[in-house]
């Protein structure tokens, strides 16, 4: 048996190596990938095999090709450490079900943590594309290019950290590494996974391969969003209102019983002991 000394200190480790591959992990973010690795690789978001989820990885914000030793590190590091943990806090001898029983949700957390970054990622986008193309509304009518209005829009009217800046400024980079548009624009909505940013890359390839000003088009998409955000903010209103009348109506019910159902039966029941002493 491994004394409870030396224990602790291959737990300490491991927690330790976790949490550094975990750093690793997110530090790897995609708009840092160089250019070189974009235009190189016909289609750099997809390859590989298909244990790795590459556009899950993708998605979240990750570069997929600098990530995949990193990914597996990360899950065979959490099934040790679960594993490492069960000899810790268990006195006695643990049941060797255990450790796979344990090991299973250990070796899908990683997944399930990206599922969450993704969908974080997500709705951080969906929220900001409305004000994104606002801006890009604005620069177009003020005589920039779609280029020009593009970058601006995402370098002086969202947060750096913000995750559609990013992706902007990644799509930036490739048009002038020379990626022609409508196929930086489909690898923007593949890279995102949002359907308002497909809708948004669809309109803007539609509308250079027919040549139409791209202001009406930007201003219909910004319009269906609006009606989006108020549909969502209504919904979330009557969620709300609902939440808020669920504990009233819990707590006027018994209320409701005591006074006007209790009295009522108890005259009822009156009425019918009458009606059994008259026949």
């Amino acid at each position: 048996m491994i004394s409870s000394f030396w224990l602790d200190i291959v737990l300490l480790a491991i927690l330790v190596i976790t949490g550094v591959l975990i750093l690793l992990l997110y530090s790897n973010r995609a708009a840092t990938v160089s250019v070189d690795k974009l235009i190189d690789r016909p289609n750099p978001d997809i390859p590989g095999p298909r244990c790795y989820p590459h556009n899950l990885v993708r998605q979240c914000g990750l570069s997929p090709g600098d990530t995949v030793m990193l990914y597996w590190a990360i899950k065979c590091a959490s099934v040790v450490l679960v594993g490492v943990l069960l000899l810790e806090v268990s006195p006695r001898a643990v049941p060797l079900y255990l450790y796979p029983l344990s090991a299973i949700p250990a070796f899908f957390a990683c997944d399930l943590w990206l599922l969450w970054q993704r969908k974080k990622r997500r709705q951080q986008i969906s929220s900001s594309l409305e004000f994104f193309l606002g801006l890009m509304i604005v620069n177009l009518n003020s005589g920039f290019s779609l280029n020009q209005a593009f970058r601006k829009a995402a370098q002086y009217g969202l947060h750096q950290a913000n995750p559609l800046a990013e992706e902007v400024a990644l799509i930036s980079r490739e048009l002038d590494a020379g990626r022609a548009r409508q196929l930086a624009f489909t690898r923007l909505a593949q890279r995102t996974g949002v359907e308002s940013v497909h809708r948004l890359a669809t309109v803007v390839n539609v509308g250079l391969e027919m040549g139409t000003p791209m202001i009406d088009a930007l201003q219909s998409q910004a319009k269906i969003l609006r009606m989006q955000r108020k549909q969502q903010d209504t919904a979330r209103i009557n969620r709300k209102t609902m939440e808020t009348m669920l504990p009233v109506l819990l707590t006027c019910f018994p209320m409701f019983l005591m006074l006007v159902l209790f009295p009522a039966g108890i005259q009822i029941l009156n009425v019918l002991e009458l009606l059994g002493d008259i026949f």
